[in-house]
């Protein structure tokens, strides 16, 4: 099953023309949980008494003495049940040289056609408002999260437009409705915030949403879409652009690894070894298109005259790529197929090891590989000191190394490579595996990848060749 990211991945790689996608990030948006108390107006039904004297006075009866006697009521109990229709808006009352009259207002001729009146109630309520953008916004308090949660994830915590806490001003009643009726759910559903009287509580809060970072096909340009439940959210798009777009989030951008000299070295010394055309990512984005368009629900028949659904039939196009380039967002997700889906062998190499990457969900997809028996590679440093790695992170590998024999990890001291292997398929690259996500400042660039699929000779060979040199690192004899 695929995650949230790389559905998200899938589904928007394309969503700017003239840009590339180069990240799906998960991230935590600031937001306050507010407890307020207010005044608001509550539709209730009309009690039977206020409705006759409504009905009677809809029908010309504008004299109270009349009313009573139409409807037998004591003038006590009529002169209360005016005061209290007057109270909430529905009548109202003049005095024309001592004769006293009323009239329906326009609520009042509202609630008779409703047979329900607005009455004031003070409650409290309470719902999110975005730092971001400073408003009450309609997301449900219980899809929050608190500052450990995000601490303790995998999350990019957005800063917010403001350190200070909201005010009543900042509560315009027709945001506040809809955010309260978003959290409140039914109990809201026919009320009308009046005024704010009070702010009760504010808790720091987060609301989960993902980042898409696109480049421009030129470098000059850089922007970021946010996601909310699966759909891009213009609004806060525009508050981090009108923030500072990706300078505010704090993001960097490199040049793409193509245009990098060591990179491309190495990378056009993996394309030698292949005898086969490889597949540009413009026509691998040409296929997504065209697989993407709707397609007709009606079976057709083939030349061998066997029926195919059409749909299932266009699927399997990108599938049979078997050599192709692939873009950056597609690295993370071909890692954790690799993970998941290797049955005999998997190798990594990579020039830094970072903690960011070496995290829980990692490791227990490296047990359970290992707990399958499959032989597990992995050969990391540029230098014999693993400069820039995260040694508790590196320690993380070796413990796994230390529980399975079928697993070996090893500092291999000069690697510039930046390679993946399972079974008979392999990405080689620039594409640094288990360090993606280690710089601090969030540092993106463009990477330059070749995948191979169910290529057994070609990755034969590449796989003897590092995996010799990762166990001739670790001191044991190649086995094969």
């Amino acid at each position: 099953m695929k995650s949230d990211t790389e559905e998200l991945a899938e589904r928007y790689a394309d969503f700017k023309p003239g840009f590339r996608l180069l990240a799906v990030e998960q991230a935590a948006m600031p937001v306050f949980s507010v407890t307020a108390s207010v005044l608001l107006q509550q539709r209730k039904p009309i009690a039977p008494i206020n409705e006759y004297v409504l009905r009677s006075i809809q029908q010309g009866i504008e004299d109270p003495k009349l009313i009573s006697e139409f409807l037998g009521l004591e003038p006590e109990s009529l002169n209360n049940a005016i005061t209290k229709l007057w109270q909430s808006d529905l009548l109202d009352v003049s005095n024309a040289g001592g004769v006293f009259k009323v009239r329906l207002t326009s609520e009042g001729r509202s609630s008779l056609d409703e047979l329900a009146e607005l009455v004031p109630v003070a409650q409290d309520i309470w719902f999110t408002f975005n730092r971001l953008n400073w408003k009450a916004v309609p997301i449900s308090t219980n899809k929050l999260i608190d500052q450990k949660s995000v601490e303790n994830g995998d999350y990019i915590k957005i800063k917010p437009l403001k350190k200070e806490r909201p005010g009543v001003v900042d509560f315009p009643t027709k945001e506040l409705n809809q955010a309260v009726k978003a959290s409140m759910g039914i109990e809201m559903s026919d009320v009308d915030i009046l005024v704010v009287k009070k702010v009760e509580q504010i808790d720091t809060k987060y609301q989960i949403c993902h980042l898409l970072v696109y480049e421009s096909a030129n470098r000059g340009d850089h922007v970021v879409e946010v996601v909310i439940e699966g759909r891009i959210n213009e609004e806060m798009g525009t508050a981090i652009d009108n923030l500072g777009g990706t300078a505010f989030l704090g993001m960097k951008f490199e040049t793409p690894a193509i245009e990098v000299k060591s990179e491309i070295e190495f990378i056009n010394s993996a394309i030698s070894k292949i005898d086969k055309p490889i597949v540009s990512l413009e026509d691998v984005t040409a296929l997504r298109r065209k697989l993407a368009e709707p397609v007709e629900s009606s079976l057709v028949i083939d030349s061998a005259d066997s029926r195919k659904n059409p749909q299932e039939t266009n699927s399997q196009g990108l599938s049979e790529l078997a050599i192709r380039y692939i873009d950056t967002y597609e690295h993370r997700p071909y890692m954790n197929q690799a993970i998941a889906e290797a049955k005999k062998r998997l190798l990594i190499t990579s020039p830094w090891v970072k903690g960011s990457v070496v995290q829980n969900d990692l490791m227990f997809a490296l047990d359970a590989a290992a707990k399958r028996g499959v032989a597990i590679h992995i050969g990391y440093g540029i230098s014999l000191d693993a400069e820039k790695c995260d040694q508790w992170a590196v320690d993380k590998l070796n413990k796994l190394a230390n529980k399975y024999k079928n697993v070996v990890v090893t500092c291999l001291g000069s690697t510039h490579a930046k390679i993946l292997i399972w079974d008979d398929n392999s990405i080689s690259g620039s594409f640094n595996w288990l360090s993606f996500r280690g710089d601090d400042d969030r540092t993106y660039r463009q990477e330059h990848s070749v995948l191979l699929l169910n290529q057994a000779q070609i990755t034969d060979d590449l796989w003897k060749d590092q995996m010799d040199w990762i166990e001739r690192s670790a001191g044991k004899s190649a086995s094969r």
